[in-house]
């Protein structure tokens, strides 16, 4: 079979999650003839020769123009979406960037679709609940041509505790500072965002924190963290519908980086993971965090007494093994092809 991805214009989570990576893969394991092409490069001639065109999130007026293309050359059309677009909280600065028109336009993508996916079953049933219409949930998935690492890095005096995230996530971690107290054993970095707001000077507790720049590449991005060696994932969301929707990808990316998650119990994807220390409230993230430091002190130069974190690694990595795999996840995506044929 003949796919189309129409790209985006750089790399994120989004390409390596739900287009580019996950599609690749699609075309080697079961011999799909496989093209991507930025919708400005997309003309009439050149969709003809393909049997379906995916579309991720489809926003953009130039993105209707391709589905109307589509609908017209009897083109089937897979339409795929990993968040709750229409209700992104106002302490998300990419709420603005959500309008009534792209809104518009990706109701009428839903409508003309003859396939819709989606990451989660919370974020399923608000597209139901939205727009009348059935998605089917595939979830994100790590490549597992690339084994998970077998080692929770646990061989250091201090925990390394690392936030991973973009400043669209200000008010989550905002709504969280409290939390974050200074440890002697503990020091926390953050990686793609300034959070100004837990420092003392401006209302929060901390002292001193360390930031981790990357390059837009996803490949820059997880050296990264692997050259980091993290001992534990934090990931503090406030509770809200649109939270509720997000998958585990933090959790998958904790276990391939050899490290423990710590995220909110409220978060249908993160509840599920065996292994994850989850949390209800900034209180309970705050005795977390205070026991990591304890443990860490009390067992500076003997490691294997850490052992209680590197069988909670072992738990986790097992469950993503067994539930996050994209050799597995892409049997559906596969399968949601025979409709096109």
């Amino acid at each position: 079979m003949k796919i189309l991805v129409l790209q985006k214009k750089t790399e994120s989570a989004v390409t390596y999650y739900r287009t580019n990576v996950p599609f690749a893969e699609l075309g080697r394991s079961h011999k799909h003839d496989v093209d991507f092409m930025l919708p400005k490069d997309v003309t009439n001639d050149s969709l003809h020769k393909y049997d379906v065109v995916v579309f991720h999130r489809p926003e953009l007026d130039i993105e209707m123009r391709i589905l109307w293309l589509c609908h017209v050359a009897g083109i089937k059309i897979w339409v795929d979406i990993d968040d709750l677009l229409w209700r992104i909280p106002t302490s998300n600065p990419a709420s603005v960037l959500f309008t009534p028109e792209s809104k518009t336009n990706l109701q009428r993508g839903f409508i003309n679709a003859d396939i819709v996916t989606c990451s989660t079953p919370e974020l399923a049933k608000q597209i139901g609940q939205e727009f009348g219409v059935e998605a089917t949930v595939i979830p994100n998935a790590y490549n597992d041509r690339e084994p998970l690492t077998n080692n929770f890095n646990y061989k250091r005096h201090k925990a390394l505790i690392l936030y991973r995230g973009s400043n669209t996530h200000d008010g989550d971690l905002f709504s969280y500072r409290d939390a974050f107290k200074p440890y002697a054993h503990i020091d926390y970095n953050f990686m793609g965002l300034q959070p100004w707001y837990l420092f003392q000077r401006y209302g929060g507790h901390l002292e001193r924190l360390f930031l981790h720049g990357y390059k837009q590449s996803v490949l820059d991005y997880f050296a990264v963290i692997e050259n980091m060696k993290p001992n534990f994932f934090v990931f503090p969301l406030e509770e809200n519908d649109f939270n509720k929707c997000k998958s585990n990808i933090a959790a998958i990316e904790a276990t391939m980086a050899g490290a423990v998650i710590i995220a909110p119990s409220y978060m249908p994807e993160f509840a599920k993971i065996d292994g994850a220390l989850l949390f209800d409230d900034a209180r309970q993230l705050e005795e977390i965090l205070r026991t990591i430091d304890d443990d860490f002190a009390r067992h500076e130069d003997r490691y294997a007494e850490l052992n209680v974190y590197r069988n909670l690694f072992m738990r986790q990595r097992e469950w993503v093994k067994r539930n996050a795999r994209l050799s597995t996840v892409n049997e559906l995506r596969n399968q949601l092809l025979s409709v096109c044929v």
